[in-house]
């Protein structure tokens, strides 16, 4: 048991702590962060989606049309509504995105991957509650882009005098005459559209998103930006398609083209336009939604890394921090040699072989020779390769005693079930994953695993789920000393 772990083919860090979930705080505001950050970007596309579904009857203007218009006239237009665009955008994800998870974990309790129908529902529900809450920005986004363009909306001033533009309203001046006219209640309107549009957007862009992410990562992808864009741009392509007839009638509620309900709505617009009306605006709200959706993933998954980094550099630390204080008998805030030798014989060692680990740790982390390791000393020579790989074993040593129940020195089925089953007690796959793993453990094929299989399996494992369900246990059993 005393032999040192190899370390793996990929070099990879040994010592095995586990980062801590991100606060809820940070699950709620990145995704704010993120969209809002992505707004600009996306915006000008946004213009033209609202411009396209506004047109009634046959006829239409081109997106290429659009921006030739605008970048020929006023370019600003370009970026018309972007206020409350931004505001819609903080709101909206601050629940759509930001309640997914913990909506999911109330929907699906178990360790394993939840299934698409419980991803939608969850995704429906988030999605739901974003775009009610956002309501209102969006009411007033839509009037400020859907006014006429230049060109488009001119009146003349009679007698001959040159023809002038419409002034356009800006978004305090429509937030002003809203609640004027209306009150409270006319930032809800079409409440019930907006509702669904959430349900149908979300519960599309989120299952979608997580089940091509998930997919990649397990077939061997990296977990990098291109996976987060290419997932994000590929389930943006499958929201605009299927929210999209949804989008055009809220639109035009929004605007007051069309009056009473959802139905009604789509009631009209299928009898003056035909049913090809309902994908007006598909190509520039994929435009907007795809480019808005590859920013906001890639913006949310990066903050993602870096807090999960953040956070595993704490944990690493204060998991340091516990050994050092389990260690520190006399609570000095100093290791000594009789400390740490007498601290590696009750992990298991003989006399001989603690004296020599504890002469190892000791050349590498006395810098100032004082004869005892203080907090600091220990922290940083836990980050080299010398000290995480001793740190290591000891996790293993710890680990295979707290499989080896009955203490013959090897571990059966039946010990790996149930140090698993108290982990993972609703796992529906633990039988199946605990077989898996003595397979492949159990190199002799005696029906046992020792402590050397053990070590040869854990670094050698490729399956993503059963590096997951070991190394969990692993971190778990902390370093026995």
């Amino acid at each position: 048991m005393a032999m040192l772990v190899q370390q793996n083919n990929q070099g990879s860090n040994l010592l095995v702590v586990q980062a801590p979930p991100l606060p809820q705080w940070q699950s709620f505001l990145f995704p704010a962060v993120a969209s809002t950050l992505a707004a600009p970007f996306s915006n000008p596309f946004g213009v033209a989606k609202t411009q396209a579904m506004m047109f009634q009857g046959k006829q239409g203007g081109g997106i290429v049309g659009f921006f030739r218009l605008c970048l020929t006239s006023d370019v600003r237009i370009l970026q018309r509504g972007l206020i409350p665009v931004m505001m819609r955008e903080t709101s909206q994800n601050l629940f759509r995105i930001g309640a997914y998870q913990p909506i999911m974990d109330r929907v699906h309790t178990g360790p394993d991957s939840p299934p698409a129908w419980k991803r939608m529902v969850a995704g429906g529900i988030s999605g739901a509650l974003g775009f009610f809450i956002c309501n209102p920005f969006e009411i007033v986004r839509t009037k400020v882009q859907a006014q006429p363009l230049p060109m488009l909306n001119m009146v003349g001033a009679g007698g001959g005098a040159a023809a002038a533009p419409v002034p356009i309203v800006g978004p305090l001046a429509f937030t002003q005459s809203i609640w004027e006219a209306q009150g409270m209640q006319g930032f809800f309107k079409a409440g019930g559209a907006s509702v669904a549009l959430g349900v149908v957007c979300t519960s599309v862009n989120l299952t979608s998103y997580t089940l091509l992410h998930e997919y990649a990562i397990e077939h061997g992808y990296q977990d990098t930006p291109a996976i987060d864009m290419t997932c994000a741009l590929t389930s943006g392509f499958l929201s605009a398609l299927a929210m999209n007839p949804v989008d055009v009638i809220r639109t035009r509620l929004f605007a007051g083209s069309i009056q009473g309900g959802m139905v009604h709505a789509a009631y009209q617009i299928w009898k003056q336009e035909g049913p090809a009306a309902f994908m007006k605006g598909f190509v520039p709200s994929f435009l907007r939604i795809g480019p808005h959706f590859c920013l906001t993933f890639l913006f949310l998954e990066q903050m993602r890394r870096m807090s999960k980094e953040q956070n595993l550099e704490n944990a690493r630390t204060q998991w340091l921090l516990g050994i050092f204080r389990s260690m520190d008998v006399d609570g000095n805030g100093e290791i000594d040699r009789l400390e740490l030798q007498t601290a590696l014989q009750h992990a298991g060692h003989d006399a001989a072989t603690a004296q020599t680990i504890t002469n190892d740790i000791f050349a590498e982390a006395d810098y100032d020779h004082s004869g005892t390791i203080d907090k600091a000393e220990f922290a940083h020579a836990a980050r080299s390769q010398k000290l995480d790989h001793i740190l290591k074993e000891q996790q293993m040593v710890a680990l295979f005693k707290s499989l080896d129940t009955d203490g013959n020195g090897v571990v059966d089925e039946e010990e790996l079930y149930e140090a698993m089953r108290r982990r993972f007690p609703s796992s529906r796959t633990l039988q199946q994953d605990v077989r898996r793993l003595m397979d492949l453990a159990d190199a002799d094929n005696d029906g046992t695993m020792s402590f050397q299989e053990m070590c040869a399996v854990f670094d050698s494992l490729e399956d993503l789920q059963d590096s997951r369900v070991l190394r969990d246990t692993v971190h778990n059993a902390g370093v026995g000393l």
